[in-house]
Protein backbone atom coordinates (compact mmCIF):
# COMPACT_ATOMS: atom_id res chain seq x y z
CA UNK A 1 0.00 0.00 0.00
CA UNK A 2 2.81 2.38 0.92
CA UNK A 3 4.63 1.49 -2.30
CA UNK A 4 1.51 2.30 -4.38
CA UNK A 5 1.11 5.62 -2.58
CA UNK A 6 4.77 6.47 -3.21
CA UNK A 7 4.43 5.62 -6.91
CA UNK A 8 1.36 7.83 -7.20
CA UNK A 9 3.16 10.73 -5.53
CA UNK A 10 6.15 10.35 -7.86
CA UNK A 11 3.85 10.13 -10.88
CA UNK A 12 1.91 13.25 -9.91
CA UNK A 13 5.16 15.13 -9.25
CA UNK A 14 6.55 14.07 -12.64
CA UNK A 15 3.41 15.22 -14.43
CA UNK A 16 3.46 18.53 -12.59
CA UNK A 17 7.17 19.00 -13.34
CA UNK A 18 6.55 18.35 -17.02
CA UNK A 19 3.87 21.02 -16.97
CA UNK A 20 1.17 18.66 -18.18
CA UNK A 21 -2.41 19.33 -17.27
CA UNK A 22 -5.71 17.86 -18.35
CA UNK A 23 -7.46 21.24 -18.18
CA UNK A 24 -5.91 22.83 -21.32
CA UNK A 25 -6.60 19.61 -23.18
CA UNK A 26 -10.27 19.75 -22.23
CA UNK A 27 -10.53 23.44 -23.07
CA UNK A 28 -9.15 22.86 -26.58
CA UNK A 29 -11.43 19.90 -27.17
CA UNK A 30 -14.48 21.91 -26.15
CA UNK A 31 -13.88 25.03 -28.24
CA UNK A 32 -16.98 25.81 -30.22
CA UNK A 33 -17.42 27.34 -33.63
CA UNK A 34 -18.42 31.01 -33.93
CA UNK A 35 -21.77 29.92 -35.43
CA UNK A 36 -22.57 27.70 -32.44
CA UNK A 37 -21.51 30.41 -30.00
CA UNK A 38 -23.72 33.02 -31.70
CA UNK A 39 -26.68 30.61 -31.86
CA UNK A 40 -26.41 29.87 -28.14
CA UNK A 41 -26.12 33.59 -27.31
CA UNK A 42 -29.06 34.43 -29.56
CA UNK A 43 -31.32 31.81 -27.99
CA UNK A 44 -30.34 33.01 -24.51
CA UNK A 45 -31.22 36.63 -25.29
CA UNK A 46 -34.52 35.62 -26.95
CA UNK A 47 -35.44 33.51 -23.91
CA UNK A 48 -35.09 36.56 -21.67
CA UNK A 49 -38.02 38.10 -23.53
CA UNK A 50 -36.51 41.55 -23.07
CA UNK A 51 -36.90 43.64 -26.24
CA UNK A 52 -34.19 46.09 -25.14
CA UNK A 53 -31.75 43.22 -24.55
CA UNK A 54 -32.54 41.80 -28.01
CA UNK A 55 -31.91 45.20 -29.60
CA UNK A 56 -28.64 45.66 -27.68
CA UNK A 57 -27.47 42.16 -28.63
CA UNK A 58 -28.11 42.77 -32.32
CA UNK A 59 -26.44 46.17 -32.23
CA UNK A 60 -23.34 44.65 -30.64
CA UNK A 61 -23.20 41.38 -32.58
CA UNK A 62 -24.91 41.95 -35.91
CA UNK A 63 -25.63 45.49 -36.93
CA UNK A 64 -28.55 44.13 -38.98
CA UNK A 65 -31.52 45.56 -37.12
CA UNK A 66 -33.85 43.99 -39.70
CA UNK A 67 -33.46 40.80 -37.63
CA UNK A 68 -35.07 42.39 -34.55
CA UNK A 69 -38.70 41.67 -35.54
CA UNK A 70 -37.75 38.03 -36.11
CA UNK A 71 -36.35 37.77 -32.59
CA UNK A 72 -39.47 39.38 -31.13
CA UNK A 73 -41.65 36.90 -33.02
CA UNK A 74 -39.54 33.95 -31.90
CA UNK A 75 -40.19 34.90 -28.29
CA UNK A 76 -43.84 35.85 -28.78
CA UNK A 77 -44.67 32.55 -30.46
CA UNK A 78 -42.68 30.35 -28.11
CA UNK A 79 -42.35 32.09 -24.72
CA UNK A 80 -38.93 30.50 -24.74
CA UNK A 81 -36.83 28.08 -26.74
CA UNK A 82 -34.85 25.06 -25.67
CA UNK A 83 -31.83 24.03 -27.75
CA UNK A 84 -32.35 20.36 -28.63
CA UNK A 85 -29.22 20.04 -30.77
CA UNK A 86 -27.05 21.99 -33.16
CA UNK A 87 -26.39 20.44 -36.53
CA UNK A 88 -24.92 21.16 -39.92
CA UNK A 89 -27.26 20.98 -42.87
CA UNK A 90 -26.11 18.15 -45.11
CA UNK A 91 -26.97 17.20 -48.64
CA UNK A 92 -30.73 17.39 -49.22
CA UNK A 93 -33.05 18.43 -52.00
CA UNK A 94 -35.34 20.85 -50.20
CA UNK A 95 -32.91 23.78 -49.89
CA UNK A 96 -29.60 22.69 -51.46
CA UNK A 97 -28.17 26.23 -51.19
CA UNK A 98 -28.03 25.81 -47.40
CA UNK A 99 -25.69 22.79 -47.32
CA UNK A 100 -23.03 23.41 -44.69
CA UNK A 101 -25.01 25.99 -42.73
CA UNK A 102 -25.14 25.65 -38.96
CA UNK A 103 -28.65 25.25 -37.60
CA UNK A 104 -30.08 24.96 -34.10
CA UNK A 105 -33.00 22.63 -33.62
CA UNK A 106 -35.12 24.34 -30.99
CA UNK A 107 -38.07 23.13 -28.94
CA UNK A 108 -40.82 25.70 -28.63
CA UNK A 109 -41.69 25.81 -24.90
CA UNK A 110 -45.27 26.86 -25.61
CA UNK A 111 -46.14 24.10 -28.08
CA UNK A 112 -43.40 21.48 -27.69
CA UNK A 113 -42.82 21.60 -31.46
CA UNK A 114 -39.35 21.61 -32.92
CA UNK A 115 -38.23 24.38 -35.23
CA UNK A 116 -34.97 25.15 -36.99
CA UNK A 117 -32.97 28.36 -36.78
CA UNK A 118 -29.97 28.71 -39.11
CA UNK A 119 -27.28 31.31 -38.72
CA UNK A 120 -24.62 32.91 -40.91
CA UNK A 121 -21.72 34.79 -39.34
CA UNK A 122 -18.75 36.70 -40.69
CA UNK A 123 -15.81 34.38 -41.39
CA UNK A 124 -13.36 36.62 -39.49
CA UNK A 125 -13.59 37.90 -35.90
CA UNK A 126 -15.69 39.35 -34.39
CA UNK A 127 -17.97 36.90 -36.26
CA UNK A 128 -20.97 39.22 -36.38
CA UNK A 129 -24.28 37.70 -37.41
CA UNK A 130 -24.99 38.44 -41.07
CA UNK A 131 -28.15 36.42 -41.52
CA UNK A 132 -30.76 34.05 -40.15
CA UNK A 133 -31.85 32.15 -43.29
CA UNK A 134 -35.43 30.95 -43.43
CA UNK A 135 -35.58 27.17 -43.42
CA UNK A 136 -38.13 24.74 -44.71
CA UNK A 137 -39.88 23.21 -41.66
CA UNK A 138 -38.82 19.68 -42.64
CA UNK A 139 -35.18 20.59 -41.97
CA UNK A 140 -35.98 20.72 -38.25
CA UNK A 141 -36.03 16.94 -38.27
CA UNK A 142 -32.59 16.64 -39.87
CA UNK A 143 -30.36 14.71 -37.44
CA UNK A 144 -26.75 14.94 -38.65
CA UNK A 145 -24.54 16.18 -35.79
CA UNK A 146 -22.42 19.25 -36.32
CA UNK A 147 -18.70 19.31 -35.71
CA UNK A 148 -18.68 21.76 -32.83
Amino acid sequence: MMLLKAILIVLVAAIAAAGLSAVPFVARAQTISPEVQRLEELVAVVNRGDAAAMRAYLQANSGNMMLLPLLHELYRLSTGLEVVRITTIGAQQIQPQLVGYTVAILRNKATGDEQALAIVVEPQPPHRITGLPILHPSLASYRRSAPI
